[in-house]
């Protein structure tokens, strides 16, 4: 558990079991921004205090936990977090939908339309010149070619399972298409910080394929996710590994 949510709690502790009586009780962790996760706790006086955001989503439920044994309050129940290890299922992302693929190119085409409005008005008038048909034929091109890769700007939609990943994400004719990927199918689990966007986690598979997942707003998050993964997935390096040569050699002798 972080310090600063220790300190906090600690600070609170007091005043937390002389209100315990009047009501006092710890809430459940609740969203500051975004996907970012805090612990709020309501005092007698109908006073909320907050703490920061934590770094690791995926122990929300346990941190919750052991702040309100700490103040001998009773166990709050689990609060909405799709990233929490308490939960089968690790969603990460918004579920995709066709319409949302449809939506994105009806876009495409009334933005086409409005900015290929001044070339009609040109040919119209017999005002069009060379330049202005090439930029306009360029314009044409860049349109068809967002049309039809529109249904990939919705992304995908991570379901993390213990054993597999299901990816779900919108295919070229706008129908939904599921990938499930299975701990041998792994060659490896980076993050990827490399965008403003905020870091995904990209999983490369033997095949030579990398898959990314949503954008997750910190680095923090994107660690404690992949670690989560790596254990649903067992990946866990075996222990002899992560011993001493002659650790491995004792444990060899001994068998």
């Amino acid at each position: 558990m972080p310090s600063g949510l220790v300190l906090r709690a600690a600070s609170l502790s007091t005043a937390a079991q002389k209100a315990d009586q009047e009501g006092q009780h710890i809430g459940d962790a609740s969203p500051c921004q975004s996907n970012k996760l805090s612990i709020a706790f309501k005092i007698g006086s109908e006073d909320v205090v907050t703490s920061p955001p934590l770094p690791d989503v995926t122990q929300m439920h346990e941190t919750t936990v052991r702040i309100a044994r700490l103040l001998q309050l009773p166990d709050p129940q689990p609060a909405e977090n799709p990233f929490d290890a308490i939960n089968a299922e690790i969603r990460l992302g918004e579920p995709v939908h066709p319409r949302r693929g449809r939506g994105h190119r009806v876009l495409i085409v009334l933005l086409a339309g409005v900015l290929s409005f001044p070339f009609v008005h040109a040919l119209w008038n017999g005002q069009l010149s060379a330049p202005g048909i090439i930029v306009w034929s360029l314009g044409a091109i860049v349109a068809v070619a967002l049309f039809r890769y529109a249904p990939r700007m919705s992304g995908t939609y991570w379901i993390i399972r213990d054993g597999g990943i299901r990816v779900e994400r919108l295919s070229l004719n706008n129908a939904v298409e599921v990938h499930t990927i299975g701990g041998r199918d792994v060659e490896a689990i980076d993050i990827d910080d490399g965008s403003e966007d905020g870091p995904v986690i990209a999983i490369r598979l033997h095949t030579g394929t990398k898959i990314r997942s949503p954008r997750l707003d910190s680095k923090d998050q994107a660690q404690a996710l992949r670690s989560k993964i790596i254990r649903r997935l067992r990946r866990n390096p075996p222990v002899l590994d992560s011993l001493p040569h002659f650790s491995r050699t004792l444990c060899r002798l001994t068998r």
